[in-house]
């Protein structure tokens, strides 16, 4: 073969490796977490959210409240034991964890039930529960036996004080999600800060302070609207992105920071909670 013909041949050799290189591979669905905008080829690696129903508990504390310590951290330590689906969010009154998401959100709980139930006090999704125990883990296992209406999953990341979240969604059982809204919620763990609470001393109760005290699930804020923006779905399937601006604060430690996406649905006068990931 003359090497004229060798030339060409390793010509059109280069420009079909180039071509085929050029396709790349990836998840091409723009609604997974795992799309890739320049992939031009699917290969099969893009993920969808597993269909799990979730439940949504609120508790009402206070670093000052000493019930707080004590039962009603044993009420919620308890459920979140015995039901890993369910999800605690604190909002905390008159102390230095407050914030306007908490009030606005303590507002609209309190509107929708009874006016000020004291604290701690428990909601299930936004519904007053009784203090008992037996009546909040009856309200939390109805919740988690209603079928899942949307499946959901999530990813974050925190660059300086900017949190990029994104979340995935997919309608099941021909869920008609009309005027559906998503909220983001930003939470913290691992915050050690003083605790009233309960010790018993010679058959009596008495307040004392446990300096080290762990808060975990502290409601911190939230991205936008208490109730979050409308959600639409193309085909029963959403991708929605949200940055979310985290305050420049020593108080604040972002690696113990994760936000929860909440899916409400309004009946017009209030806000029914459909299904969370985090």
């Amino acid at each position: 073969m003359s090497n004229r013909y060798i030339h060409i041949s390793f010509l059109i050799l280069s420009l079909a490796l180039a071509f085929s290189s050029c396709r790349k591979k990836g998840c091409t669905d723009p609604t997974s977490l795992a799309y890739d905008s320049q992939a031009k080829k699917d290969n099969g690696s893009c993920t969808y959210p597993l269909n799990v129903k979730k439940a949504l508990f609120f508790k009402t504390t206070g670093t000052w409240c000493s019930y707080c310590g004590d039962w009603g951290s044993w009420y919620a330590d308890s459920i979140q034991s015995s039901y890993p689906d369910a999800e605690l969010i604190e909002i905390h009154v008159l102390d230095e964890f407050v914030n306007t998401t908490g009030n606005e959100l303590l507002a609209h709980l309190q509107n929708m039930n009874f006016g000020d139930e004291g604290t701690p006090h428990f909601y299930v999704g936004d519904t007053s529960i009784q203090n008992s125990y037996g009546a909040l883990e009856s309200a939390v296992s109805q919740e988690l036996f209603k079928s899942s209406d949307v499946a959901m999953a999530l990813s974050y990341s925190i660059e300086g004080n900017t949190m990029n979240v994104k979340v995935q969604s997919q309608t099941q059982n021909n869920f008609v999600a009309s005027n559906c809204n998503m909220a983001i919620y930003v939470l913290e763990d691992n915050i050690i800060a003083p605790q009233n609470t309960i010790q018993v001393v010679n058959g009596q109760p008495m307040t004392f302070v446990d300096s080290n005290y762990v808060h975990n699930s502290v409601l911190r804020g939230s991205a936008g609207d208490l109730f979050g923006d409308p959600l639409s779905f193309e085909d029963g399937k959403n991708l929605t992105e949200f940055n979310v601006s985290l305050p420049t604060s020593s108080s604040w430690n972002f690696s113990n920071c994760y936000p929860m996406a909440v899916i409400w649905q309004s009946d017009g006068s209030d806000y029914n909670f459909i299904n969370l990931t985090r």
